[in-house]
């Protein structure tokens, strides 16, 4: 009983001991859990205001601003620690970063640390892109231990960083010029065109873009896409917003090949009925017309679309202007004629259909006679459409929304804003702005 007695103590004790050492290592394995564990929510909280500066700094400045250190350009500073304790108003973009990661609970001093960059062209973090302007924001911050501290870690280091950027948009095209093998397939010569969105030339040809006089200004990060090269142009063509030429580019082909239905013409036309002088406030019937001219007349209306068979839509004097529910001047396969406004001397104001056949169009050449739109007192919104011909095309300096499909294109001058509206096709338009990359 003795022996039993001694050997069932030596068991207990040796438990006890047993226990007493998987104990310390169970709560040092709990420790550990605790430490990491509160490390990584203090990293998810420096990753959450990384992010917030770095976002602030980018919606501080414009996207059309440049390198500066006042609070209407980007800071390009390539270091820059934030203030211990930031307040407003900031002096630059970089400090409305630092304000934002103070509001989320980081500030540059003691165990934490903020600094910002900025710059210009690829960031270091993203290499890949071509941003206009990026900010790094680095937020790092030294987390005391607690069970941890045993082992001889008395502090854990977490470190985040976000990549923020402004990247310019991109316009979309508002003209096409689709021919794939025309020698000066987009021929600029004089005048002063400007736009807002693009220009894509499908031509092969070492001279597809062809420019010898006049000016052309695109904004808005609005670029030109050539398919083959372009030769002289370089001093007449500016960009401002981040578009540029582009060449040896992939061809864009018509936007609306496949989403348009032709008007039906009747069976037989009507003779041109010759609107002239003293011809005033009329609704022009829409239908079939052999041609239609208007010579004269003031407050003529056109409504709906009017299909020519055999000649010209021709305008030589008056004024015209269009119905609410737009207007299309379509010009059938089998005419001879185009839609002319040369020597015109009136007003016209056209916008295109707003129905959903054909929706957006206004002008329509289906033929392969040359076209031309050179009045100054014409303004044109909604899509021109010709793509068998050669446009020659100079309008008003009174901004307008057109969309211009041409086989080969003459431009002397005018002033777009921004792609016609249209269910019909889709513009290219991709969304510039600022955007967390990193």
């Amino acid at each position: 009983m003795i022996t039993a007695f001694g050997s069932r103590s030596r068991t207990k004790g040796q438990a006890a001991l047993l226990m007493t050492i998987s104990l310390t290592a169970v709560l040092g394995a709990m420790g550990l859990v605790i430490d990491f564990g509160w490390s990584y929510w203090r990293k998810e909280a420096a990753a959450t205001a990384a992010i917030s500066a770095a976002s602030a700094a980018i919606a501080a400045v414009t996207a059309g601003s440049s390198c500066g250190t006042d609070t209407s350009h980007w800071n390009c500073s390539s270091s820059y620690s934030c203030a211990a304790n930031p307040t407003t108003p900031p002096a630059n973009n970089l400090d409305n970063g630092c304000l934002y990661a103070k509001q989320n609970g980081f500030v540059n001093t003691g165990r934490q640390t903020v600094t910002m960059l900025g710059g210009t062209g690829a960031p270091p973090t993203a290499p890949g892109l071509s941003p206009s302007y990026y900010v790094i924001a680095k937020v790092s911050e030294n987390v005391p231990t607690l069970f941890s501290a045993v082992l001889g870690e008395s502090w854990m280091h977490i470190a985040s960083e976000s990549t923020a950027a402004i990247f310019p948009s991109s316009a979309g095209a508002c003209i096409y010029v689709v021919s794939t093998n025309a020698d000066k397939a987009l021929n600029m010569t004089s005048g002063a065109f400007i736009s807002g969105c693009g220009i894509d030339v499908d031509s092969n040809k070492s001279g597809a873009l062809n420019a010898t006089g006049g000016s052309m200004g695109l904004s808005g990060g609005a670029g030109i896409s050539v398919v083959g090269q372009s030769t002289n142009g370089a001093q007449y063509i500016s960009f401002t917003g981040g578009g540029s030429l582009k060449t040896g580019q992939a061809a864009h082909g018509d936007p609306f090949a496949l989403n348009v239905t032709a008007p039906t013409p009747a069976g037989t036309c009507t003779p041109d009925p010759n609107y002239q002088s003293g011809m005033n406030n009329i609704t022009i019937p829409s239908g079939t017309y052999c041609s239609l001219t208007l010579s004269g007349g003031t407050g003529l209306v056109l409504s709906g679309t009017y299909i020519i068979t055999q000649g010209s839509f021709k305008i030589t004097a008056g004024s015209a202007s269009t119905a609410a529910g737009g207007a299309l001047i379509y010009i059938a396969p089998t005419s001879t004629g185009s839609f002319d406004l040369t020597g015109y001397s009136g007003t016209l104001t056209l916008n295109g259909l707003t129905s959903a056949t054909n929706n957006g169009f206004a002008v329509w050449e289906a033929n392969a006679v040359s076209a031309k739109i050179t009045n100054t007192s014409v303004l044109i919104n909604g899509v021109i459409y010709a793509p068998n011909s050669l446009l020659t095309y100079t309008a008003v300096t009174t901004t307008q929304s057109q969309t211009i499909v041409a086989n080969t294109l003459n431009l002397t001058g005018g002033s777009l804003a921004h792609p016609a509206a249209s269910s019909l096709y889709s513009s290219g338009y991709s969304p510039g702005g600022s955007f967390i990359v990193n």
